[in-house]
């Protein structure tokens, strides 16, 4: 989620957003200097107890490969 606290903010991430989307090929897309990251919340449930404290020991727990946007 991206809250713009001025007008100014909200058209300068407008721009970047249209941009990114309306890139046709990967370059394209990289060039922009919007990145994306994303946080995971992890709930155990059954037997995942076990996995989640290893995880939880080896916090932060950071995954560090590429994710490829699909370029139709």
């Amino acid at each position: 989620m991206l809250i713009a606290l001025s007008e100014e903010g909200l058209a300068h991430f407008r721009v970047l957003f249209h941009d990114k989307s309306s890139a046709e090929t990967l370059e394209e897309k990289n060039n922009i200097p919007l990145k994306k990251r994303y946080r995971c919340i992890l709930e155990p449930i059954g037997k995942a107890q076990n996995t989640l404290a290893r995880i939880q020991t080896q916090l932060p727990y950071v995954i560090n490969s590429s994710v490829l946007a699909n370029v139709p």
